[in-house]
């Protein structure tokens, strides 16, 4: 309860005037009197004789959700450190307002003392706190360690060497067998000149292993048959032998007559090798002109071909 009885005193935002100091709170009702005059009769009461704890009413229920839940959670330190809190900040609003606040603190002293001990036990509980932790590890390593029954050193059992598994396989490789190549002589064809007429086939042959694999590897490899399963075929080329017969030498061109000198007066003088008559008209022997003079060739001219007699323009006539 307030040391102070309700009454009028100057109000602590307005030093001018007066305010209504219930006993408990400031209400809203101030006045400022003229001088000399006295005070005005007290207020009314407020029709709601609640209204002036509703802020208490509403703090506390604040402050003790939260420290209900930091409690649950945090345990004793968490309690403390939200109690200080709230009691830090409403003992700082009460020393600077002058004002009960939801806590309804009379003066600013009671506001003062508050502020210090929310201070301590903010600053104590976090502490506590840790403390608090570090002692439950502490101790709980210390049970664990004391209630843990020693663990058997465990015996080693030598590992056993695994059997190798060995398998056996028959595998097979076919390799090629090269053809051979055979020459024939041929008299049948001139020499220098080849005939393929055999043409060559490369054979095969099988070989058979027996192969041992350790653990899927191969180890061991050994021949267990081999055999030609195609046989090759040789090349056979004819090489010619023959000679070629001695080239046939042209026969020799007879000699030509030396061309008789015709008789003075009877023959034409442009032609030699025969006697070329002096006529109208001379043609050869057994041609197609009609004369009437002929000669039988052959003949050369030697001069004019005033008989028109070589045709080919050879130097030989009626040949």
């Amino acid at each position: 309860m307030s040391a102070t009885p309700a009454g009028w005193y100057p109000d602590p935002d307005d030093r001018t005037q007066l305010r209504w100091w219930d006993g408990e709170t400031w209400t809203q009702s101030r006045y400022t009197p003229p001088a000399g005059d006295a005070p005005p009769a007290p207020p009314a009461s407020p029709p709601n004789a609640l209204r002036p704890w509703i802020p208490t009413i509403i703090g506390g229920a604040v402050t003790a959700f939260f420290a209900l839940v930091f409690g649950l959670t945090s345990g004793l330190a968490g309690l403390l450190t939200v109690l200080g809190l709230a009691a830090l900040l409403t003992g700082i609003y009460v020393t600077i307002t002058g004002r009960r606040s939801w806590l309804r603190l009379p003066s600013r002293n009671i506001g003062a003392i508050v502020l210090a001990v929310g201070a301590i036990a903010f600053v104590v509980g976090p502490v506590y706190g840790a403390a608090n932790t570090s002692m439950n590890s502490s101790l709980d390593s210390a049970s664990i360690a004391e209630h843990s029954s020693p663990t058997p050193s465990a015996t080693r059992t030598p590992t056993p060497t695994p059997t190798p598994v060995v398998t056996q396989k028959e595998i097979q490789e076919v390799a090629p067998i090269p053809f051979e190549r055979v020459n024939l002589d041929d008299t049948n064809l001139d020499a220098g000149t080849t005939v393929v007429t055999v043409g060559g086939v490369d054979g095969e042959q099988t070989t058979t292993y027996t192969v041992t694999y350790t653990d899927g590897v191969e180890t061991a490899r050994t021949v267990a048959r081999q055999e030609v399963t195609r046989q090759p075929v040789a090349e056979v080329t004819n090489v010619g032998t023959r000679q070629p017969p001695p080239p046939v030498e042209a026969p020799a061109a007879p000699a030509e007559p030396a061309p008789e000198p015709a008789p003075a007066g009877d023959c034409d003088p442009n032609y030699s090798g025969g006697c070329v008559p002096v006529a109208s008209d001379v043609d050869c022997a057994g041609g197609s002109g009609n004369g009437p003079a002929y000669v039988d060739g052959p003949v050369y001219v030697v001069g004019s071909d005033v008989y028109d007699l070589d045709r080919d323009g050879d130097g030989t006539a009626c040949d």
